[in-house]
């Protein structure tokens, strides 16, 4: 993803896709400031595949609209923005259904014995197995990845005022190689499972197809974000 990212620089620079006469290209001290964005992008990531350990993969993606809430929070105190009534009323339908959501993850059992006999190991989804507190744990994950993200959001919205779209993420994709690239040999000398049964490389191979499946969504989203920021 980050080198996809990485590659709107070819597009900006050497096609002038997403320039703009009243921005000019950004100057060093600015690109260094994508530092910041990218790692929060990292540092959410991270945070939120380690809830996905515990939480089943439908819990994960209904808890991550509490960005929403943040992001409205920070927008206010940061970038001095006013919400209007039907804002508020839209912030905390979000937050009810993020309640509620939190709730049935906490108050979904593991399953029993029987269950695993007749060969539903998994609990019929990622976080059947977990216990109520590892998925507590999981969900605080989970809202800590999207306060992250909100904070990037802020972060990115400010630098939307010195450099384009289409470059800030280009150069956010570079940094994200760069932390990557320092990643590797670290990444490497970590422990890996030992004998993996086969079950337990399908659910592996199962949960991180998902995980792709949810990368690829939200990258749609990103891109629809940014096509929308040249109509208004």
């Amino acid at each position: 993803m980050k080198l996809a990212m990485a590659l709107c620089l070819n597009l900006y620079y050497l096609l002038g896709v997403g320039k703009e006469a009243s921005i000019p290209d950004p100057d060093w001290p600015t690109i260094k400031r994508v530092w910041l964005p990218a790692l929060l992008d990292l540092l959410n990531t991270v945070l939120s595949n380690i809830g996905l350990v515990w939480v089943s993969s439908s819990i994960y993606q209904m808890t991550r609209g509490s960005v929403v809430v943040f992001s409205a929070i920070f927008s206010v105190k940061w970038l001095g923005r006013t919400l209007r009534t039907f804002h508020y009323h839209s912030i905390m339908f979000v937050l009810v259904a993020v309640i509620l959501v939190g709730l049935a993850g906490t108050e979904e059992k593991p399953p029993t014995d029987d269950d695993c006999a007749d060969g539903d190991d998994a609990g019929g989804d990622d976080g059947g197995t977990a216990s109520g507190g590892e998925v507590l744990l999981g969900l605080g994950c989970i809202m800590a990845s999207q306060v992250l993200a909100a904070v990037q959001f802020i972060v990115e919205e400010k630098l939307m005022d010195k450099m384009t779209p289409t470059v800030l993420v280009g150069y956010e994709g570079l940094w994200g190689l760069g932390y990557f690239v320092l990643l590797i040999p670290v990444l490497s000398l970590t422990p890996r499972y030992q004998e993996l049964g086969y079950r337990k490389l399908l659910l592996i191979v199962s949960r991180e197809f998902k995980t792709l499946l949810a990368n690829f969504f939200s990258g749609m989203v990103e891109l629809r974000s940014l096509c929308m920021s040249y109509l208004t």
